[in-house]
């Protein structure tokens, strides 16, 4: 190109150089997370927790492969972050593409943390879910617990078509799922859930003789106790990396991915804001439209718990396949 006596060359820009120029369009990748907040019962306050025990990451492994990866500290642990963080690690660290290699890395950073914590008080859990694509676009998946991968496909009219591609490996969830399933929203199903419970709970508080060391609060508990081990869909326990036990059996499977597909994966943190999968599925279509995908649906999810006293870390992900 020449302007006046002036030689120009002309520069074809680059892909993501046209996304910086269009800030409307859809990134390639996206990750985003939000801390929770935790109630104060003596302050009767509520506070944001003083760090996030979920880790993401998306990117290429040590053998120059394509990852989606997202770890939940669980709650209750200690250094829930430690082992989310170090299976994130180890997965950005290995050179494998198949589900088998992403679940040993899951199982060497389980062993690590155990080693690490071993003789200590000290206890870390995180479920987690990873993905890695191959260089024909099969997307081969490692997972344990509730975190969650959907993909989305467009469809020859255009429609985006939401598949979930993981399962629920959480007992109470998977209740909660049950229930939604026939038409109940989630806090519906909650409410159903913890009454069904309280009432079992009764029923072996009333017809079992305590301890006379037991005052009321021991015997109830000890009824509570008894009722989860009876009727196991009341445990929110989900499958997870855990430093006082062995490692969970980890849920594989390979999924052709096509052109133009989208994975999100999420934590129960996100999950939690909506009422119906439904709503879930309509959203993740919707913000995958956003520019920055992962962080348009961590601050909407938030936003739909704004009411909630305590509320649990919110951390997603977004991949698009070219």
């Amino acid at each position: 190109m020449t302007r006046g006596n002036e030689q120009v060359k002309k520069v074809t820009p680059t892909p993501d150089q046209k996304r910086k120029e269009h800030k409307n369009m859809p990134v390639l990748y996206d990750t985003a997370s939000i801390k929770g907040t935790k109630y104060h019962k003596e302050e009767k306050i509520t506070k944001e927790k003083t760090k996030n025990d979920d880790a993401v990451w998306i990117g290429k492994n040590k053998g120059g492969f394509r990852m989606i990866a997202i770890a939940d500290g669980v709650g209750g642990s200690d250094r829930g972050d430690m082992m989310a963080n170090r299976i994130m690690r180890n997965l950005s660290d290995s050179k494998g593409n198949s589900s088998s290699s992403a679940a040993r890395a899951m199982e060497y950073a389980h062993r690590d943390v155990r080693s690490d914590l071993g003789g200590t008080a000290e206890t870390a859990s995180a479920t987690a879910t990873a993905g890695i694509i191959d260089q024909e676009n099969r997307l081969h998946i490692a997972h344990a617990g509730d975190t969650r991968i959907y993909r989305l496909h467009t469809n020859t009219d255009g429609t985006k078509q939401v598949e979930l591609l993981t399962p629920v490996q959480n007992p109470r969830e998977q209740y909660i799922e049950k229930l939604m399933a026939k038409g109940k929203t989630r806090s519906e199903a909650k409410k159903m859930i913890d009454l069904e419970f309280k009432q079992k709970v009764d029923e072996i508080y009333g017809n079992s003789a305590w301890p006379a060391s037991y005052g009321d609060k021991e015997a109830r508990k000890e009824a509570e106790k008894i009722a989860k081990d009876r009727y196991p869909q009341f445990k929110n326990q989900p499958a997870q990396f855990s430093s006082t036990r062995e490692a969970p059996e980890i849920y594989t499977r390979t999924v052709q991915l096509q052109k133009e597909d989208e994975l999100f994966v999420v934590t129960d943190g996100v999950v939690s804001g909506f009422e119906t999968n439904i709503a879930l599925e309509r959203t993740l279509e919707k913000m995958s439209k956003e520019h920055q995908p992962a962080d348009a649906l961590v601050k909407y999810s938030k936003d739909l718990q704004i009411h909630k006293r305590q509320r649990d870390d919110i951390t997603a992900g977004y991949l698009r396949i070219e």
